[in-house]
């Protein structure tokens, strides 16, 4: 008689002790989240540890974690366009100001 694991398509493999192990690989994808992404964990653990519980249980918590991190940094991306836009700063602006502010910081190091 088959067990539900195998049933759903599992399989075990006999140990070194005779205990039969069921294979289990995870199909999460793999973790690229960041800042956004560490924060919404830290959040879930804290304040929603059911909603994390879940998460982890049904094998989704870094695919979301991905997704909100992903999400995140594309509306950063775009405040910071819109801000750097509304106070009339281009790239080559800003490039020309970075260049000044290594200047100055390696100024700094010299002395």
């Amino acid at each position: 008689m088959k067990s539900t694991f195998e049933k759903m398509g599992g399989t075990y493999t006999l140990g070194a002790d005779g205990i039969y192990y069921p294979n289990l690989v995870s199909t999460d994808e793999e973790p690229h989240y960041g800042k956004y992404g560490m924060l919404r964990k830290t959040y879930l653990k804290e304040h929603r540890p059911a909603m994390y519980s879940l998460y982890m249980l049904e094998d989704r918590l870094t695919e979301h974690l991905n997704t909100v991190d992903d999400e995140a940094q594309e509306r950063m991306d775009i405040l910071v366009s819109q801000m750097m836009e509304r106070q009339g700063i281009t790239e080559e602006l800003n490039k020309k100001l970075l260049i000044k502010f290594i200047a100055v910081e390696n100024r700094k190091k010299l002395k």
